[in-house]
């Protein structure tokens, strides 16, 4: 018999593959966390609010949108990026810098 570095029994095997399976409980990102609530900039320095969320695309784990809770003085419908309820939804591609204000390259 040719043994292999981890031989598993039989009987191992079925108990894993019919385990119960436990919800697991969400996860937080501490860098996703960290961001939200941060002061939303365009090239000119005028504030267009603050940070209330990021959209990740799963194929790539990547940022592919922010959304915007624009600040009272912005009327979210006037900007070139879907909006709703005061929120509009900026490609994360007009981001020119995140820090401790995400600077927009618009």
């Amino acid at each position: 018999r040719i043994r292999h570095g981890n031989d598993v029994s039989t009987e191992t095997v079925k108990s894993f593959l019919y385990r119960p399976i436990v919800k697991a409980k969400p996860m937080t990102s501490s860098f996703g966390q960290e961001m939200l609530g941060r002061v939303v900039q365009d090239k000119k320095g005028k504030e267009l609010g603050k940070l209330a969320d990021l959209v990740i695309d799963v194929a790539n784990g990547e940022i592919s949108e922010l959304l915007i809770r624009c600040a009272e003085n912005i009327d979210a419908s006037r900007l070139p990026f879907p909006s709703k309820d005061g929120s509009v939804a900026i490609p994360s591609t007009e981001v020119s810098s995140f820090g401790h204000v995400i600077m927009l390259k618009i």
